[in-house]
């Protein structure tokens, strides 16, 4: 943003409405997902086995060493598959769409 390279000072505090909504955003987000993670702990302590037939990417954190015991990672974890996901998926439709136009006999 042109105050912070300008007044770098002024980096820290959210002045134009946009970032205060991009911020609000992302507490917003990150609220969800540790919503998410608390429901599905609840879940793994009444159902252990359930958990270990799941398999997916957040009963793997939620059971790893590493991850158990630090909420803050494993909302970043699950938001860079998140955002990675929806980013591969959108330019892979555009070029689908892009490849289809160009070639009007498909």
């Amino acid at each position: 943003m042109p105050h912070c390279v300008f007044f770098p000072t002024l980096g820290q505090y959210y002045i134009l409405p946009f970032e205060r909504d991009l911020l609000a955003n992302c507490k917003a987000l990150r609220a969800l997902f540790e919503h998410m993670i608390d429901n599905r702990r609840e879940l793994i302590k009444a159902f252990p086995e359930e958990a270990k037939k799941k398999g997916d990417l957040l009963s793997i954190l939620l059971t790893d060493e590493l991850f158990c015991l630090d909420n803050e990672m494993i909302v970043d974890e699950c938001l860079t598959f998140f955002f990675a996901g929806s980013q591969t998926s959108s330019i892979t439709i555009q070029n689908l769409f892009l490849h289809l136009i160009k070639n009007k006999h498909y």
